[in-house]
């Protein structure tokens, strides 16, 4: 036999947690959406986090290895240039994503990555350009066509 689960308002999950092994079980289906951010990760889940941003970090290195390797092995410079547009979204959406991971809203992901990662990425992609060979009318045209690619590509088309 199943429990029972009768919703009701519990923003803090005191009244969730007191019944959670009574056979009726109250919860917030509200607060289910965002407790997460409101309550402190024990130690083994901050490690783990911690062991899956080191991960993520070291696949992202790898990525950007293989994305500039494939690209050194291109004539077309335009080609080349893609491949570094694909790396400055990598790294972008990489860093992006670690914050909303870390209990920031979409816009302040945003805003902290222009104040504190933005400069670092573009400086790596210069980088790579420059590695690569690729001038500036290649890179900006690229850029163009791989903003259509992407878009087209989340959108579903």
């Amino acid at each position: 036999m199943g429990r029972i689960k009768l919703p009701i308002p519990d923003p803090l999950g005191i009244i969730e947690r007191a019944t959670e092994d009574a056979p009726i079980q109250f919860w917030d289906p509200i607060a289910e959406r965002t407790f997460h951010r409101t309550i402190e990760p024990s130690e083994e889940v901050k490690e783990f986090i911690e062991e899956r941003i080191e991960k993520t970090e070291e696949d992202i290195d790898k990525a950007l290895e293989h994305i500039k390797k494939a690209a050194e092995s291109l004539e077309c410079d335009f080609c080349k240039g893609l491949n570094v547009n694909l790396s400055e979204y990598l790294m972008k959406y990489n860093i992006i994503k670690r914050l909303e991971d870390e209990g920031h809203s979409l816009e302040e992901a945003k805003r902290i990555y222009e104040e504190k990662y933005a400069d670092e990425v573009r400086r790596k992609v210069e980088q790579m350009q420059k590695d690569l060979n690729i001038g500036k009318h290649s890179i900006n045209k690229s850029k163009g066509k791989f903003g259509e690619v992407i878009s087209k590509t989340l959108r579903g088309d």
